[in-house]
């Protein structure tokens, strides 16, 4: 027994648990123990909370930055494709004008835009929605204007393209943006104009119509 509890007493994963976990008189371990562990344990799991804020974070600013990539991409694709259809129409108006085989006024330009001038597939202003109306005439007050009076569609019924038939231009109209100026810039790049505001328009307009 003597030498069986001597191999017992001299047992590595005794001593290592003796040493690494010290205890009180009655055996068991100070409270101080149970602290330290339970904070380091606390320490950790701020630290895995914090990784995984700063992860989720860095992934909507990701999301984010390709959100508007992509927009400004698909924004692009629609403004060549509005400005090649504005060109379109434009031709059409011209090969008409020459020829002389619709109604003309006394402008000498067509009263109105057909859809069969184009085999029945009309020319879409993608920067718009398919359901908005296709082509709106000036109206009498706009027949001295190169652009309509409101360039875009923030009322909600305006038409994709404006046609003033006393001067022969059509025009795209362009989406309400956060600014007045950047639906300027859009309206400008989509009919490769130079407009330059409501304001102007109606001053060079009033200087057209004054008297010499």
């Amino acid at each position: 027994m003597r030498n069986r509890v001597g191999r017992m007493r001299f047992c590595p994963w005794m001593d290592r648990g003796a040493a690494t976990t010290p205890r009180d008189s009655e055996g068991n371990a100070p409270m101080g123990i149970w602290r330290s562990w339970i904070a380091l344990r606390r320490d950790s799991l701020r630290r895995i909370v914090a990784d995984v804020l700063i992860v989720v974070g860095l992934s909507a600013i990701g999301f984010a930055i390709y959100d508007s990539m992509r927009h400004d991409e698909e924004r692009a694709t629609a403004i060549a494709s509005t400005r090649a259809n504005v060109r379109a129409i434009q031709a059409q108006l011209d090969l008409y004008v020459a020829g002389e085989s619709v109604s003309i006024n006394d402008q000498r330009f067509p009263n109105a835009i057909s859809a069969d001038w184009f085999d029945g597939v009309r020319p879409l202003n993608t920067l718009l929605g398919v359901d908005r109306p296709w082509v709106e005439l000036a109206s009498i007050d706009e027949l001295a204007r190169t652009h309509p009076t409101d360039v875009t569609v923030g009322g909600g019924d305006g038409a994709m393209f404006w046609y003033n038939p006393a001067r022969g231009v059509v025009r795209a109209r362009v989406p309400r943006t956060l600014t007045d100026a950047e639906a300027i810039r859009i309206y400008n790049e989509v009919n490769e104009t130079a407009y330059e505001g409501p304001m102007t328009e109606t001053t060079k307009v009033a200087a057209q119509a004054k008297p010499e």
